[in-house]
């Protein structure tokens, strides 16, 4: 947080606070207990007081004999979320690779208990059950695999604008 009173002939430093000020003061207050320059004891009442103060000046008291920090990158918006890293939606991890193998698997294994199934008429049941548990786990490995196929897509569109 930016401490520095606004330059306006001082009113800065009478403009009321909100939490995202105070919790920066907090965690600023924390980098300093975390470096040595403030006994649990100081920590503990600068934050009780950052927590119950209302303008900038209560705040300014509370770090004014602490070096300042080196100012840090801003936070995103919230709701704002990073972009996909492409790296990532591109390659094919291990969970990719089991999935078309369980495609490929349950496709295979599909066949087999038909043809089975065909030969043997008083094991048709279980066949069929045991068929289509290995149908339903290759249409799940098959969802999973469109959707990275769509997501690909969607970065290499993306990646072109």
């Amino acid at each position: 947080m930016d401490l520095q009173p606004i330059h306006d002939g001082g009113a800065g430093l009478t403009k009321r606070v909100g939490d995202r000020e105070r919790s920066d003061v907090c965690d600023e207050l924390a980098a300093h207990f975390a470096a040595g320059r403030l006994t649990g004891e100081e920590l503990d009442d600068r934050l009780a007081r950052a927590m119950r103060a209302q303008t900038v000046v209560d705040l300014i008291e509370l770090v004014s004999d602490l070096p300042r920090r080196a100012p840090t990158a801003p936070a995103p918006h919230p709701g704002t979320a990073p972009g996909p890293n492409p790296d990532r939606t591109l390659a094919w991890n291990g969970f990719d690779v089991i999935c078309l193998l369980l495609l490929i698997g349950g496709l295979m294994v599909s066949g087999l208990l038909l043809l089975v199934a065909g030969a043997w008429q008083p094991a048709a049941f279980v066949a069929a059950l045991v068929g289509g548990t290995a149908a339903a786990v290759g249409g799940a490995a098959a969802m999973h695999l469109g959707h990275r196929a769509m997501a690909r897509h969607d970065q290499r569109i993306a990646s072109r604008r």
